[in-house]
């Protein structure tokens, strides 16, 4: 309200500011032409994953780590990597129909969490979780996920307090941090994920063995403990976040007919059959989709 009375960019706080205009996107996000290095503050509210890509607070060393990357989240890659993703889908469809038959609700959330957890955990290390199998999509990353960041807030102005988890005894870091068990059992998996995979010859390509054998990274940089939170921020980005935007827009799609049926209509196009699966090409080529 304050952007369309006053200005698109408006004061909220002594360190933020809102912006309502789309030309200043430009000045936000500059580029490698503009060293800027990371509010230290929203690298506080990250203290869960301390060494992660999102919590590296200095242009160039962000930079450093981001550089091994790149190529596994190109568009190109993507593609080259469909028929890989293609099973965790038919597993997700084969649920989904299976509840139809039976007249079973299906939680989306936590259906598409599930999915998107186990499709990036065989991204990351080689083999999936296996959320999809459970019943009910029950899924630990995702409660993991939801106990770290409910002391997310208090983080931003305590970092050194998720230090204690280190520090403390197990089962007294969790009576003094309610919630937290789940968390300190996800690390554990996330580096015995990582230690199979190093010590085993890699049958396809993982984030795991690209942070493990790259030449672009000093070795201090590929420590277990740096590749576990890099590896748990992508599963964690993977999970709750894809499983939130997919969920939201089917429920408005499926709300909203004419959306509805001109998608439907649309998409018919290149999936005739339950069993077809287009391509991100030929999905990009419909008109309603791009």
């Amino acid at each position: 309200m304050l952007c369309e009375a006053a200005c698109p960019i408006v004061r909220v706080a002594p360190n933020k500011v809102h912006v309502a205009d789309a030309q200043f996107y430009s000045e936000i996000y500059a580029g490698n032409s503009r060293n800027r290095d990371k509010s230290e503050r929203w690298v506080r509210f990250l203290a869960i994953l301390p060494t992660c890509i999102a919590a590296t607070k200095g242009h160039h060393h962000h930079i450093l780590r981001r550089r091994p990357l790149l190529h596994h989240f190109s568009k190109k890659t993507i593609r080259e990597m469909e028929d890989r993703f293609r099973p965790f889908m038919e597993k997700l469809l084969d649920r989904i129909e299976a509840a139809h038959h039976t007249a079973t609700p299906v939680d989306l959330n936590a259906a598409f969490s599930a999915w998107g957890t186990d499709t990036i955990s065989d991204y990351c290390f080689g083999s999936p979780f296996g959320y999809l199998d459970r019943p009910g999509f029950q899924n630990d990353m995702r409660d993991a996920l939801a106990k770290i960041f409910n002391y997310g807030h208090l983080l931003t102005y305590f970092p050194y307090l998720m230090r204690l988890r280190y520090i403390l005894p197990r089962q007294v870091a969790i009576r003094l941090m309610p919630g937290c068990e789940v968390a300190l059992d996800t690390e554990d998996l996330v580096r015995q994920k990582i230690r199979e995979v190093q010590k085993s010859t890699p049958k396809k390509s993982t984030l795991v063995e690209t942070l493990t054998t790259t030449d672009s990274l000093p070795d201090e940089e590929k420590q277990i403990e740096r590749i576990k939170d890099e590896c748990l921020l992508f599963v964690f980005a993977g999970t709750e976040t894809t499983a939130r935007a997919l969920a939201v827009t089917i429920y408005h799609m499926l709300n909203n007919t004419e959306i509805y049926h001109r998608l439907f209509e649309e998409v018919k196009q290149v999936m005739v059959n339950r069993t077809d699966y287009p391509t991100w090409a030929q999905l990009e080529a419909l008109p309603y989709l791009v």
